[in-house]
């Protein structure tokens, strides 16, 4: 029986279309509300650009559902935390990709400079993923000669990485950087590779 025979017609109240393989809209506003997160989402006259399914689209159209379409999963670290793409971008691919230009390489997507802050020109870069892991909120950070790193990056430098979780847990424990970095595993430490 098909979805007009059945009489399920579109949640949306004022559209006339019928509902179809179980969905409650039509599949135009299933279409936004599975891609948006909200059936009546204004879909603007499509821009003309030739770049659809670009590394650059994707990271476009990536971005925008991470802060508003609710039935996502990274909603939670985004959206729900008050993160917003601007409006010229959120409108406009070609303005995001006017702002933005292409993506260096396949390693680089859009990190947002200040994870407090939502997505506009001056707040976002195309980074690489190890970049992008020292631009984390969850990091730790440390003053070692008078320079600022992440944790991670100063065990980089000093060649501790093996040592990291160590490290990390002695920060924790309110150890200074330079006994955290530089003193040596004893037996009953807090165990992390003796490198």
């Amino acid at each position: 029986m098909s979805a007009r025979a059945a009489g399920r017609t579109c949640g949306v109240v004022s559209c006339t279309g019928y509902g179809a393989g179980g969905h409650k809209y039509c599949s135009t506003h299933q279409y936004r509300y599975q891609a948006y997160g909200d059936p009546e989402y204004p879909v603007k006259k499509l821009e003309k650009h030739g770049m659809w399914n670009s590394p650059e689209h994707r990271a476009w159209n990536n971005m925008r559902t991470r802060c508003y379409n609710v039935n996502r999963r990274s909603y939670k670290n985004y959206g729900a935390r008050g993160i917003t793409v601007c409006d010229e971008w959120n409108s406009s691919f070609l303005a995001f990709y006017r702002d933005m230009g292409d993506r260096p390489s396949a390693e680089h997507s859009i990190e947002r400079i200040d994870n407090e802050k939502g997505y506009f020109p001056e707040n976002c870069r195309w980074a690489n993923r190890i970049e992008q892991a020292n631009n984390k909120t969850s990091n730790v950070i440390v003053t070692w000669n008078g320079e600022t790193y992440t944790a991670v990056q100063l065990a980089r430098l000093l060649g501790k990485e093996s040592r990291i979780r160590l490290i990390r847990e002695r920060l924790k424990n309110g150890w200074s950087t330079d006994r955290a970095f530089s003193e040596h595993p004893h037996v009953g430490d807090w165990s992390g590779s003796d490198a």
